[in-house]
């Protein structure tokens, strides 16, 4: 096994929006099986790129989003093992942003200090299933448009289980769909999904 540490070897003047593995513009990769026990910033980074395939990877500790995507289009996330991400209190453990035609599929994600999964701004065309998220101090799986619209996004399959919710209460959610500051969700399919110790 392949382990990477990105303490303290983080590129520029903020490192926190720097990656272990920096994807950006870049198209047809695939990362499998490397295991990330630390960040100052990302684990894997992905923006402005297509085709991207993220694998088997073992990630966590990092001060941002164990796997971060934005701006960029088909997109596989699958059966990563993300833990203690957003050490920093930013993003989210397993973040899409503004991202089109993605799976995120098979995934442990697990005692971040923000949401679990989140799909949003303008994120469309995806599924999230079979993934397994424990121990967020906030929402297990958030589809949230923040401003855009978002469509076509079906999650299911997947067991969200023993929220930690922060201070402010805002883990209580095991699942939620919303829109902060706007934007419309359509053709947003949540079922046959398992979710205990949180709320609906």
């Amino acid at each position: 096994k392949v382990v990477l540490r990105g303490t303290g070897t983080l590129r520029g003047s903020a490192p926190a929006w720097d990656g272990v593995f920096n994807l950006s513009s870049l198209s047809y990769i695939r990362v499998i099986g490397f295991e990330i026990p630390s960040s100052d910033g990302f684990g894997i980074m992905i923006q402005n790129a297509d085709h991207i395939g993220v694998r088997k990877n073992t990630i966590s500790r990092t001060q941002y989003s164990g796997i971060w995507a934005k701006d960029s289009k088909f997109i596989y996330v699958d059966g990563n093992d993300i833990g203690f991400a957003n050490l920093a209190g930013n993003q989210e453990s397993l973040s899409l942003s503004s991202v089109v035609h993605f799976t995120v599929s098979n995934n442990v994600v697990h005692d971040g200090r923000m949401e679990g999964i989140d799909a949003k701004v303008a994120s469309a065309y995806g599924n999230i299933f079979n993934n397994e998220v424990y121990g967020s101090a906030r929402i297990g799986i958030y589809i949230e448009g923040f401003g855009a619209d978002q469509t076509n996004i079906n999650v299911y399959g997947n067991i969200v289980r023993d929220g930690n919710p922060s201070p402010s209460g805002a883990g209580e959610d095991g699942i939620r769909l919303g829109n902060e500051h706007g934007g419309h969700e359509t053709n947003i399919n949540i079922f046959n999904n398992v979710v205990y110790n949180a709320r609906v």
